[in-house]
């Protein structure tokens, strides 16, 4: 295999400006270089030497800047699924935790002179999580839907 120095340049500095998750960063800047080298293959059977070729296959596929946004977004999604998925695990466990607790140390006048003194302490520490759960889930929520769009993308200032 020819030695890409341009391409590799290229796909070099698209994999330093993109940001996200590494794996489909990965697939994304792999994806890239062999789209480049397979449109240098094309140039250099049409009559270009190999340098020549990597240089236009490189122009035309468009500078880094701007690319990169459209990979950035397209790495957007999955970055998302990490706090989705701690989302989607966080709230049942504590809504089960609040189940569990109810049903062992039950309520009414009588039964809070019952409770442990780690009882309160625990309980509000559960209070909270809901919150900050909630708090994140909205956040999540907004970046990943309407901010999307205004995330500063590499390559834009």
């Amino acid at each position: 295999m020819t030695d890409a120095g341009v391409i590799d340049d290229y796909v070099t500095g698209l994999r330093r400006v993109l940001r996200g998750p590494r794996g489909p960063k990965i697939d994304l800047v792999a994806e890239a270089r062999d789209s480049l080298l397979d449109a240098a293959e094309a140039l250099e059977h049409g009559g270009l030497d190999r340098a020549g070729a990597e240089r236009a296959a490189v122009e035309g596929f468009g500078s880094i800047g701007e690319v990169a946004p459209d990979y950035q977004e397209t790495l957007s999604v999955p970055a998302g699924r990490r706090p989705a998925a701690l989302l989607f695990v966080s709230v049942p466990l504590t809504t089960l935790l609040w189940s569990l607790i109810w049903r062992v140390f039950p309520t009414g006048p009588a039964a809070h002179a019952a409770w442990p003194g780690w009882f309160v302490p625990v309980a509000r520490g559960l209070d909270i999580l809901q919150m900050l759960v909630g708090v994140i889930g909205g956040v999540a929520l907004l970046v990943l839907g309407r901010g999307l769009r205004r995330i500063r993308r590499p390559g834009t200032g």
